[in-house]
């Protein structure tokens, strides 16, 4: 009796989800887009290896939304 209404909560889980997701990605590939500008800002601010940083950070907000 219980089995179809546990489908429509994990439908309600993956909407979430992607919303969720939706929100992160717009940022994360703007910032993709512009990476050494990232990496510039950020030595600016003093932040030791910023490339290195810029690079992780963007891998993080690409591949973190993605994952969900």
């Amino acid at each position: 009796m219980g089995e179809g209404r546990g489908a429509g909560v994990n439908g309600i889980l993956l909407l979430n989800r992607l919303l969720l997701a939706g929100c992160f990605l717009p940022v994360a590939i703007g910032r993709a887009s512009n990476i050494s500008g990232l990496a510039a800002t950020l030595t600016l601010k003093g932040m030791p290896y910023a490339d290195v940083v810029a690079t992780m950070v963007v891998l993080a907000e690409v591949f973190g939304p993605l994952a969900l």
